[in-house]
């Protein structure tokens, strides 16, 4: 009984932390497209804002590695987990486990994309810093 508290718990951080996922891809997509549009001031308030999105995924990662070491999951992959659930558990978990793989890989993508666009915006100021030229030119995307 203790186990399935702890396991309802488990599934409850990975629910919480999907939803801080989706929020984390927000604050990349905003970073992304301020960045793209020059917009500085714009961009530090996003970074700013996005701190206690930040603090909160890792308080969340923190109590689900906890979690999955009371479990005895520790150090395993979300597959192996559920080679040992129950059907019942198994039915619950695999669903939300897929949803948090698809999100991770979407935050990824688009954490990427926001890197790219940083880079792209850091050349051209020490472009204009090494020749003293006008501003930066606007960003032009060339994988269209």
């Amino acid at each position: 009984m203790a186990e399935q508290k702890t396991l309802d718990s488990f599934l409850e951080t990975i629910r919480q932390q999907m939803s801080v996922v989706e929020d984390l891809i927000k604050v990349e997509s905003d970073i992304a497209n301020a960045a793209s549009s020059d917009d500085t001031a714009k961009l530090e308030v996003i970074v700013k804002g996005s701190e206690p999105v930040v603090m909160n995924f890792r308080g969340l990662e923190r109590k689900r590695l906890q979690l999955t070491k009371e479990l005895g999951y520790e150090g395993k992959t979300f597959s192996q987990i559920l080679a040992v659930l129950d059907t019942e558990n198994k039915a619950r978990f695999s669903p939300v486990f897929e949803e948090l793989s698809t999100a991770m890989t979407r935050l990824k993508d688009v954490e990427a994309s926001a890197e790219r666009i940083m880079t792209v915006r850091l050349n051209d100021v020490n472009d204009s810093i090494r020749t003293m030229s006008a501003p930066p030119k606007p960003l032009q995307d060339t994988r269209v």
